[in-house]
């Protein structure tokens, strides 16, 4: 089983940065989210996705690509990380953590990530 999660549509991004060292992408949010849901680094695998028009200029790592080219990155990962049972404890981590989606939630995320903004 794979769970996917768009941390930028989720709302969790709280103004975090990414960033290279060498080869290899240093994803705040990523380590946020290994930490959130009480995971290890060895457990989650950031995807990051370039749409449109961009090329790349120089060799990206195996997890950075562009269109349809996650879809390869993700079935290359056939090794479990997680029991059954993990991930029904991730999944209910998420779920506890949601807000009931309405035009007052919205509101509020919207209202939170100005914030956020307004402090950088």
């Amino acid at each position: 089983m794979v769970i996917f999660l768009n941390l930028v549509l989720a709302g969790l991004r709280l103004g975090l940065k990414n960033y290279q060292v060498g080869e290899k992408w240093i994803l705040d949010d990523y380590l946020y989210l290994c930490k959130g849901l009480k995971l290890n680094e060895s457990q989650v695998f950031s995807v990051i996705v370039f749409v449109g028009d961009s090329e790349f200029k120089t060799k990206m790592p195996e997890n950075v690509t562009h269109g349809s080219g996650y879809i390869k990155f993700i079935k290359s990962k056939t090794q479990s990380v997680l029991t059954k049972s993990e991930v029904k404890e991730i999944v209910s981590r998420i779920e506890a953590g949601r807000l009931t989606p309405s035009f007052k939630t919205n509101r509020e995320h919207i209202k939170h990530v100005k914030a956020i903004a307004k402090k950088k």
